[in-house]
């Protein structure tokens, strides 16, 4: 009859059109290749920790050194990923142990379990220093990260200066270009201690860009916070944030800003000072 046509017609529509949304949903670059199309449709918004490459990023390092090692008939050596690998699990643990230790303003006794979404807001001085790089990287391939670059110092001076502008447009490129400079910076490699320079190294699937992003004050980082799914723990180092955050039930660990320079006068990080020593 006319109507069963009908009804069949529109459940060809209907798997055309499912089947074109499939075909032309974009995956995110940070998605494991296994992860299925029908699995990242049921999680709007955050993927699942276990789904992305972070996930597996210290596991198929030290698999494809040890591949590596074999096609060229090496020995394996202390600086191979594998140990690499051993040396990243020490150093997570000793900096968690600091981190979760009773002191902790946000009373947490042990680390949140893997995979959980943390949120960490570092100031702009601090983005080039090797032991924050260091310190992101082992949360990064450990937890769903999101950095809060926190840029209200230098967007102050700027007003100040000269080179700032009363265009709105003028100043969202300026913005857009401080952005750009400060993820390269962060993504930069630099060695510290016994590491290997790729263990610092902030790589897309370890951070995806989408995952970094900038703020002029503490109303913008709470904001974020609050409309970010399942916040297990935020690490900032401003009162007024852990007040805020703290009153909507978050649960935030306060860290001190200091200044701390390295042999050579550079700035080190407060907090990668404070975890890695």
């Amino acid at each position: 009859s006319a109507s069963t046509t009908n009804q069949a017609n529109n459940i060809m529509n209907d798997d055309s059109v499912h089947s074109l949304i499939a075909a032309h949903t974009r995956r995110p670059p940070h998605c494991s290749s296994s992860t299925s199309t029908a699995i990242l449709q049921q999680h709007e918004g955050v993927i699942p920790f276990r789904y992305t490459l972070a996930s597996t990023h210290e596991s198929r390092k030290a698999k494809e050194q040890q591949q590596q090692q074999t096609n060229n008939n090496t020995v394996s050596s202390s600086s191979s990923s594998l140990t690499q690998q051993m040396i990243n699990r020490k150093d997570r643990a000793r900096m968690f142990t600091k981190l979760f230790a009773s002191g902790n303003t946000a009373g947490i006794a042990t680390p949140p379990s893997r995979g959980s979404n943390v949120v960490v807001s570092i100031p702009e001085i601090d983005v080039g220093c090797a032991k924050l790089k260091r310190v992101l990287f082992l949360l990064g391939s450990y937890y769903n990260l999101f950095i809060l670059i926190d840029t209200a110092a230098a967007v102050s001076a700027d007003k100040l200066s000269s080179k700032y502008s009363t265009n709105s447009v003028e100043n969202y490129k300026q913005e857009k270009q401080r952005c750009k400079e400060l993820i390269l910076l962060l993504r930069r490699g630099n060695g510290f201690g016994n590491v290997d320079d790729e263990a610092n190294v902030l790589s897309e699937e370890i951070l995806p860009s989408h995952r970094i992003l900038i703020t002029a004050s503490v109303s913008s980082r709470v904001a974020f916070v609050r409309q970010l799914p399942k916040t297990e723990i935020v690490i900032d180092c401003e009162q007024e944030c852990y007040t805020q955050l703290t009153r909507f039930g978050f649960k935030v660990i306060l860290y001190k800003l200091s200044n701390y320079n390295d042999d050579d006068g550079n700035k080190l990080s407060s907090i990668g000072k404070e975890l890695l020593g």
